[in-house]
């Protein structure tokens, strides 16, 4: 039980949504990082990866410390934010004597990914919600691994949903980024 542990389950439950409920393929590359993971290339597929952005001292699970933290700060626990970034390749223009070409059959390709994005998004803003409305009975055999993973490393009913937003189209690659908050359980270092 640990952040790494918990980062793990999240990317994994992110990737399971993508692929059994968004119907994407298996994304090239799923992995933690550390910091938002460069746009150097990408895949049709695309990547998902995800971060811990901040920490923070945390009796309510928030993202500002409360004012119980600032009257005992020995009643809070970490929180962190963690960031899963899904990155896929986007549509370039032709070039037509140096010039980009910007056409119909460029509108076409561009709309139908900034479609399957919002899709994408779509699914796994409910699915994270589902995740933060109600804790699963881990015992239960129907709950697939990566919710348990999350569950069985978070504190309590810490688990909260905050934002999804574009990552918008630069250079080649686009995107969709979703954040959590979360007070994850102490655990050995993986």
């Amino acid at each position: 039980m640990s952040l790494s542990a918990l980062m793990n389950g999240v990317v994994e439950f992110a990737a399971d949504r993508i692929v059994n409920d968004a119907g994407r393929p298996v994304p090239s590359r799923i992995l933690r990082y550390h910091g938002v993971l460069p746009h150097d290339c990408c895949t049709e597929d695309g990547f998902l990866a995800i971060h811990w952005l901040d920490g923070r001292a945390s009796t309510d699970g928030s993202l500002t410390s409360s004012a119980t933290t600032k009257n005992d700060p020995c009643s809070a626990r970490p929180t962190v934010t963690l960031v899963v970034r899904y990155v896929i390749c986007w549509p370039e223009p032709k070039l037509v004597d140096g010039l980009p070409v910007i056409d119909d059959a460029y509108d076409v390709e561009v709309n139908a990914k900034a479609g399957m994005l919002a899709d994408v998004e779509d699914v796994v803003v409910r699915e994270f919600l589902g995740l933060t409305c109600s804790r699963p009975n881990l015992a239960d055999p129907n709950v697939d691994d990566p919710t348990k993973a999350i569950w069985r490393n978070i504190a309590g009913t810490s688990l909260r949903f905050l934002d999804a937003s574009p990552i918008l189209p630069l250079g080649k690659c686009a995107g969709v980024q979703w954040r959590l908050n979360v007070a994850p359980l102490p655990g050995p270092v993986s």
